[in-house]
């Protein structure tokens, strides 16, 4: 990532502070008045955009154009392309999320979130050989915390691609896994809900049928 003033890294310093004391109101104001003096510090961007998102009345439309500063203003940093393909996905505009993420991966090809949100929009635009590869690539990469839940996704994309034994295989891969942070034990009980829906009775044609 490009450096900037120090000034700069300071004003943002203080505003990360805030942030984590959860002072997520001063930390906005700080943002603010830091991007008036320093517009072009993508740090500083990129964490308000991230204020936006999470607010608990998100502002997902001024979120996308933060991150668009940033993606403009740091156009080899993949952080950036990141959230915008996040923030995109939330307001629909599917297609553009999915050039983010494609960029992100050009920028960053060792890095396993984007192959993993690439993977959970493939599932969501029903493109489910699309979503295996790219879930499959993801937990390759070795996810931080989230393996339980990565697998959770790649099984719903397994199931519904008609590959319900491989899908019984990431359940019963999940149950294996210690329950962590972030998601506790909530995989492991979907994981166990599944197999008891799915037994190994059930077989694909029956799947298919009746899919809920």
């Amino acid at each position: 990532m490009p450096s900037n003033t120090s000034s700069a890294e300071e004003e943002f310093k203080r505003a990360c502070d805030l942030y984590l004391e959860k002072r997520y109101s001063q930390a906005k104001r700080q943002l603010i008045e830091n991007l008036n003096r320093f517009p072009n510090y993508g740090p500083s961007h990129l964490l308000l955009g991230q204020i936006y998102f999470f607010s608990r009345k998100p502002n997902y439309g001024a979120a996308v154009q933060e991150f668009q500063k940033v993606t403009s203003i740091y156009p080899a940093w993949q952080e950036g392309f990141q959230w915008l393909g996040i923030a995109l996905k939330k307001i629909g505009k599917v297609e553009e999320a999915l050039t983010a993420f494609h960029n992100t991966i050009l920028l960053s090809p060792e890095d396993s979130r984007q192959y993993i949100d690439l993977g959970i929009l493939f599932t969501e635009k029903e493109q489910y050989a699309e979503a295996i590869e790219m879930l499959r690539k993801g937990l390759e990469l070795k996810p931080y915390c989230t393996e339980a839940d990565v697998r959770l996704f790649l099984a719903e994309a397994l199931m519904k691609n008609g590959q319900l034994s491989d899908a019984r295989s990431e359940w019963r891969r999940i149950l294996e896994i210690e329950p962590g942070y972030p998601s506790g034990d909530l995989p492991q009980k979907e994981a166990a809900k599944m197999l008891a829906k799915y037994p190994e009775s059930v077989g694909q044609n029956a799947l298919r049928i009746s899919p809920s």
